[in-house]
């Protein structure tokens, strides 16, 4: 498997984790999903994606300080979706990149194998 791939895959299961999230809300998102942030962020730092993983765990330490707290602030929601959306940008532009490498990879192998 090629880094490219493994690459999109962990993006594509970040994109997945982010979807969840959505759909359970912020606030009241269940433990798995916040345990699988953290993974999620974990891994992105081990293949080089620190700014991945750090919105990653800025994003769970932010749910986090929403969810126990009775202070409902339009500002802590605010940013919470800020980082949500920061999040959703990179992993959308991430995707599209490795599969823009990918297809020209692709071509470098044909155009080798003309000659």
């Amino acid at each position: 498997m090629g880094a490219e791939t493994i690459l999109e895959k962990h993006l594509k299961d970040c994109e997945n984790t982010m979807e969840a999230l959505f759909l359970s809300g912020f606030s009241v998102a269940h433990d798995t999903i916040s345990l699988d942030i953290i993974d999620r962020a974990d891994k992105s730092r081990q293949l080089g994606l620190s700014d991945l993983a750090d919105k990653l765990t800025l994003l769970k330490n932010n749910m986090d300080e929403l969810r126990h707290s009775l202070d409902f602030a339009d500002e802590k929601k605010q940013e919470l979706m800020k980082i949500y959306c920061h999040i959703n940008k990179y992993l959308s532009l991430g995707i599209k990149k490795c599969r823009y490498d990918k297809v020209r990879e692709g071509l470098k192998e044909s155009k080798q194998e003309e000659m």
